[in-house]
């Protein structure tokens, strides 16, 4: 068996390939790109430098990806506070994030009673209505919807 090949840390025209096949792929936050090459970079200014130029020549954009991010996630039943979140943990500024979600035109009230009702719809007519209206409750606040939102949810579907 041969010992593995010792990598030799990326440099110039080899950390540029590598940015752009990840970006080939989809879209990173910057924090994400720099994070998943500063393993394999050999100088952490060079991708510095690297990560400024694909921002300057639009390939690498925080608030393109913040954007793509929320309505994937929204597709998948996640509410905005959870969306929130996670944009933060991979970098993406405050300010991005808030113009991203102005610039979004979902319905989180409509998406909120649309997951609950995918959800909870096969459930037993006969089940505890408390117990079933705090299962609910804990699968929308868990899926990073408001409490406000969770209220309302609760109020169409128990009422």
């Amino acid at each position: 068996m041969k010992p593995p090949k010792k990598l030799e840390p990326l440099t110039g025209s080899d950390l540029r390939q590598a940015v752009l096949d990840l970006l080939s792929r989809r879209d990173y936050s910057r924090h994400e790109l720099f994070t998943k090459l500063a393993i394999k970079a050999a100088d952490h200014d060079e991708l510095d430098i690297l990560l400024d130029d694909m921002t300057e020549r639009g390939w690498q954009c925080d608030l393109r990806f913040a954007r793509q991010f929320i309505v994937s996630r929204s597709y998948r039943g996640q509410g905005p506070l959870r969306i929130r979140q996670e944009l933060r943990q991979r970098g993406v500024a405050t300010m991005n994030i808030e113009n991203a979600f102005d610039d979004s035109d979902i319905d989180w009230q409509q998406l909120a009673r649309e997951t609950a009702t995918k959800k909870y719809s096969s459930e037993k007519e006969n089940q505890d209505k408390l117990k079933h209206k705090a299962q609910v409750f804990r699968f929308l606040m868990y899926r990073g919807f408001s409490s406000d939102q969770t209220e309302n949810v609760l109020m169409e579907l128990f009422s």
